[in-house]
């Protein structure tokens, strides 16, 4: 019987009740002016005329492998730490997915593993930084520049304010403010286009294109969205209602991931085809012109300090090298995630398993390429622990040790 929690939960909304107000009434009325609005968040991201503001980043990669026009059959290297909707994207368009190792420690695509994986229908480089992680893309840059293949930066996870506008070797480099997102605006994207006006004009002209997405969609959003707020984000309701859920064993994590999810999965390409209201767009500069960095880093340095402690404790904690890391979701691997689940959860940590939809991906039937052993390990035994930049700093170690307690006993 579990009677006392620790009431974070994993997933957590970035957005507080009055920051949600203020997006209500946008989703209800607007007076602003689209275009002004189009003009402040290009001037957000770049010094150049280069943005397309989108209602997701499946819409920008969608969009731009539309504008690329590479042939049927082609294939596109990306991270084998994906989601499956990228991975659909591309299939769907004729083209081939083919996965690229990572290392654990770093969560990074090394130049070297990228190279020995280019065939004659190589047309793409999909880079995406997981988890938070970001890493330096010359070496990348250099590869792709040798065999005349652009990159595609997916920072759909990384966003951490005005300080990083993504990497210059990058051809392409997108941003996400879904749900569960930094500086959520519920829904949307950026995507910075880089080197090719060529591109970045079909690009714009496929966009535009698109028809206005219903305000009330958007409206419908913000409202569902509150609920998310509801459940994850206040702590009083985690200490009452979540040791009533695991003692009557019903699977509360399942429903709130559903709620959460910005598209059904399995449909066609024709759903993200929009170009997003007046009322997302601005909701999302708000965000981004309001962003507090000094709360932001004051958080990511307690997780810092949580991650010493079970780095320390004998706990693997993915990309736990690079220390400029900004965590989104925080993951680690256990030797057995069944075991250590049940442990963690009758403890009151709420740990969670496949609350994301990262996976990694699977190599294409008949491929030669090598199978990212390394990502496939990773994913047999991964849990995600309850720690965000939200959670308290005494609690984040709290959190860290007593997983440690239990995951390794013999310290």
């Amino acid at each position: 019987m579990v009677w006392w929690v620790y009431p974070y939960a994993c997933l957590n909304i970035d957005c507080g009740w009055f920051e949600w107000l203020r997006a209500l009434r946008r989703a209800i009325y607007t007076g602003e002016k689209r275009a002004v609005l189009l003009q402040n968040l290009t001037k957000a991201f770049s010094n150049e005329d280069n943005v397309i503001v989108s209602i997701s980043v499946r819409t920008a990669f969608d969009v731009y492998l539309q504008a690329l026009n590479i042939p049927k059959g082609s294939e596109i290297l990306m991270t084998a730490i994906n989601i499956p909707e990228m991975v659909r994207v591309i299939k769907l368009h004729g083209f081939v997915p083919v996965p690229v190792d990572v290392d654990v420690n770093t969560l990074a695509v090394t130049p070297e593993r990228l190279e020995s994986a280019i065939t004659d229908k190589t047309k793409l480089i999909l880079a995406t930084f997981t988890y938070g992680v970001r890493y330096d893309l010359a070496g990348i840059a250099k590869v792709g520049k040798k065999y005349n293949i652009p990159i595609f930066e997916d920072c759909a996870e990384g966003y951490v304010g005005p300080s990083y506008k993504g990497d210059p070797n990058a051809d392409v480099t997108v941003f996400s403010f879904g749900p569960i997102k930094h500086a959520t605006a519920f829904q949307g994207a950026v995507m910075i286009i880089r080197n090719n006006p060529e591109i970045l004009q079909k690009a714009r002209k496929i966009h535009d294109s698109y028809p206005v997405q219903s305000g009330k969609i958007y409206l419908k959003k913000v409202i569902k969205y509150s609920g998310g707020i509801v459940l994850l984000n206040l702590r009083w309701l985690n200490y009452i209602l979540r040791p009533i859920l695991l003692n009557i064993g019903f699977d509360y994590k399942k429903r709130v991931v559903s709620l959460l999810r910005g598209f059904a999965p399995g449909q066609g390409l024709e759903v993200y085809r929009f170009r997003p209201c007046t009322a997302m767009i601005s909701f999302l500069y708000r965000r981004i012109s309001h962003f507090d960095d000094k709360k932001f880093y004051k958080g990511m340095k307690s997780i810092q300090e949580g991650t010493d402690i079970l780095i320390k404790g004998g706990v693997t904690v993915p990309g736990s090298n690079p220390k400029d890391r900004t965590f989104w979701l925080y993951p680690i691997v256990t030797k057995d995630a069944a075991k250590a689940y049940d442990a963690l959860n009758n403890a009151g940590i709420d740990a969670y398993q496949g609350i994301s939809q990262l996976y990694a991906v699977p190599v294409p039937e008949g491929s030669k390429c090598p199978k990212p052993d390394k990502a496939y390990e990773m994913f047999k035994n991964l849990l995600y622990l309850p720690i965000h930049k939200d959670v308290p700093h005494k609690d984040i170690v709290k959190i860290c040790k007593h997983t440690v307690k239990l995951l390794n006993p013999k310290l």
